[in-house]
Parts: structure tokens; C-alpha cells; sequence
């Protein structure tokens, strides 16, 4: 008797689950809603689907239509929740699904190192799922440089060894480099490296009144061989900046000042006043200030010493025949970022300061002269040896 009523018992159980398991499903209410076969309630938790790496997903053989993942490696900022829909992976919002991020295995260490250029370049062992459009190498002197500074190289597409040239470097400046390769879903980086350009002896001049200048602009790669040579002409720096990549006249622009004495980017900073928020005035003060561009042993002139090195000229002509050899290399626009008045004028920012502006001298086809200008735009550096 006892084995009967077990068997009768054991039955309904077995009519009750398997009519529970093909009805809805509630989790968290006891009411689940009609349209639904399964409905999960919470205020204080969330559904987590399966995770999984963007490897691990492509190795799924034959996905149903309407598979849900979350790919934890997809795209570069942390993954992203994929299904498919029959044909391809896609986005929870029917997009293309991301694909990971390349590999970049390597930066290359610095070799044949002078004073302005170097050699270095990547390995990019994987494209991570999709095509790479773009790889090379970024730097900057301060660390983890992007390829949002213009100071980088685009060294062809696609996975393997690289190399890559890096020029217009200054000297006696340690250098961050990384290696990048950027597919659909982003830019991946690799190792960060580090190297010091040459030290090389400055070449200088020493002029009628007993100043020691540098005998050409600060970032020029030969002494003028006449107002107008442009390998003369140098770089463009806004008052009070180092030599960081935004003084290189094709360097890119922004209109983000800067709160910080180093803005930490390459980018010429424009803005009516002053590159940085709040003024700072000893940026370029004598060969200890914060900033000062020159190399060892040299800083910004004051006004004073341009005035005095310039008392006798009255024009270009006299200007590039002194020992300096004074050019017209243009001045850079702090609103547009555009160089201006080039084979006209040339700007030569001086350390003196007038209030919120700098002091400035000039020569050009109508003379010479002098103002406190706006600490943003972008003006030539002769350095004078201390």
C-alpha cells in the first residue's frame, strides 16, 4: 500500500514541475508579466549575461539568432553587450559589434641617436579582429603620450615589424615614446621607451656690445643666409612655454588653456590673452626659470639687451647684416593659429613683462620696433648666454 500512494505522491510532483517549468517563470515577483516567459524583478540587482573575450566569442560554433554575450575586451573602454542576429555579431543597438583592440607587442628601443633625430618603431602582432588603418609612433617629453599630439609618425597598416624616424627633436631633452596601431574600435599602444637627444655645443656669437648671443633662432637648423631663409627661421613659441611640441610651426591647436605651467601636450594654445589661465611671470626669468627654452647656460634677453644689440639699425637690411642675422620668419596668430606676415616681419619675444602681456621687439620691410604683446601668440626666441 505504502509503495502505491509513494508512486500516486511521486506522480502529481511530476505533473506539478513539469507544468511549473513550461508556464511563466518569475524571479523576484510573483505576478510575472503576461507578454513574458521569463520575469526577473529587482531594484537592487541587474541580469548579468555570460562573459567572455572577444577570442572566447569567436570561438562559439554556430550561435543561435539572438544569442546575448557581453565581449569584455571589445573596443577600448571595457567591452560591450553583443547578440547575433543570424548573420553577425552586432551591438545591443544593431551597430557593428566592436572587434578587441590591436596588439601591439612592442616598442622598438631608440637607436642612432644625434641631437634633433632618432630611430625606433613597433611590432603589431595582432589586428585584434579587425583591419589596422593606421600605426607608428608618438612621443613627447613629458609621459604616456597619445596620438592626440601632433608630434607622431604614420608608418603604413596591417600587423608586423615597423620602423620609424623621428626628427625635429631638440637636443640634451629626454624623450616618451610609444608605438600605436588603431583598427575600427580604436588605438591600442605599446610599451613606453625613453632616451636623452645628443648634447651638442650651442653655437654662439658674440656681438659689438660683448653679449654672447646663440648665432641663430632657437629651433633653426643653420645660420641666415639671408631675412628671408626659411631654414633660418626657427620655431614659434607663446611666452613663458618650454620646448615641448607646440613651438613646431605645424604643430596642432587647441582652445583649452592651460592651468598648469606645463600643459602636459604639444598643441598651441589659443587664446586672446594668455596660454595658461592665470598669469605666471617667471616662467622665463633668467636661466633658472620654470620654462626657460634655451639650452644650458642661456635664457630669453630682456628688452633692454635687444634695445641695446638694436640701437643702430634702422632696418631689415641692417638687421640681417649685424651678427645676429635678424629674419622676417612670421609671427603665429593666438586667435586662428595661423602664421602671419612671413617674409614681412619677425617677432623675437623678449623676457620683460608689461602687466598681463610680454615684451616684444620687431623687424621688418617698414622698420623696426617694440609693445608688450599677448603671452599667446607665437613669437621667435634669441637665446643670450647668461
Amino acid at each position: 500500500m505504502q509503495k502505491i500512494i509513494k508512486n500516486i505522491t511521486s506522480f502529481f510532483i511530476l505533473v506539478i514541475f513539469t507544468t511549473n517549468i513550461t508556464a511563466q517563470v518569475g524571479i523576484g515577483t510573483n505576478s510575472p508579466n503576461a507578454s513574458a516567459k521569463l520575469d526577473v524583478t529587482s531594484t537592487t540587482q541587474g541580469f548579468l549575461p555570460p562573459r567572455m573575450t572577444y577570442a572566447q566569442k569567436q570561438a562559439i560554433s554556430s550561435p543561435a539568432t539572438g544569442l546575448i554575450i557581453y565581449c569584455t575586451n571589445c573596443g577600448g573602454n571595457g567591452g560591450e553587450p553583443q547578440f547575433y542576429n543570424g548573420t553577425a555579431w552586432v551591438n545591443m543597438i544593431g551597430g557593428t559589434a566592436l572587434t578587441q583592440l590591436p596588439i601591439v607587442a612592442s616598442t622598438t628601443a631608440a637607436s642612432s641617436i644625434t641631437a634633433s633625430t632618432v630611430t625606433s618603431g613597433g611590432n603589431i602582432t595582432g589586428d585584434g579582429g579587425g583591419a589596422i588603418t593606421a600605426r607608428g609612433v608618438v612621443w613627447n617629453t613629458s609621459t604616456n603620450p597619445t596620438i592626440a599630439l601632433s608630434t607622431k609618425t604614420t608608418n603604413g597598416t596591417g600587423t608586423g615589424s615597423f620602423s620609424a624616424n623621428l626628427t625635429g627633436l631638440t637636443s640634451s631633452t629626454t624623450y616618451y615614446v610609444k608605438a600605436y596601431a588603431t583598427n575600427s574600435s580604436g588605438t591600442n599602444y605599446g610599451n613606453e621607451i625613453t632616451f636623452a637627444t645628443s648634447v651638442v655645443s650651442t653655437p654662439e656669437v658674440t656681438t659689438a656690445t660683448g653679449k654672447t648671443w646663440m648665432d641663430r633662432n632657437l629651433g633653426a637648423s643653420q645660420v641666415a643666409t639671408s631675412s628671408t631663409d626659411a631654414q633660418a627661421f626657427g620655431d614659434l613659441y607663446q611666452w613663458g612655454r618650454g620646448t615641448d611640441g607646440h613651438q613646431l610651426r605645424s604643430s596642432s591647436t587647441t582652445s583649452s588653456q592651460s592651468s598648469s605651467d606645463q600643459p602636459g601636450n604639444a598643441l598651441f594654445i589659443l587664446n586672446g590673452g594668455d596660454w595658461r589661465t592665470t598669469n605666471n611671470d617667471n616662467l622665463w626669468q633668467g636661466i633658472n626659470g620654470a620654462n626657460n627654452p634655451c639650452p644650458s647656460g642661456f635664457r630669453v634677453p630682456t628688452k633692454v639687451e635687444w634695445d641695446n644689440e638694436s640701437a643702430s639699425w634702422t632696418n631689415i637690411t641692417q638687421a640681417f647684416a649685424s651678427q645676429l642675422k635678424v629674419t622676417m620668419q612670421g609671427d603665429r596668430s593666438s586667435g586662428s593659429g595661423s602664421i602671419v606676415v612671413i617674409g614681412e616681419w619677425g617677432s623675437f619675444w623678449t623676457s620683460t613683462i608689461s602687466g598681463t602681456n610680454a615684451y616684444r621687439v620687431y623687424f621688418g620691410n617698414g622698420g623696426k620696433g617694440s609693445d608688450a604683446f599677448n603671452r599667446a601668440w607665437g613669437f621667435t626666441v634669441r637665446c643670450i648666454k647668461d
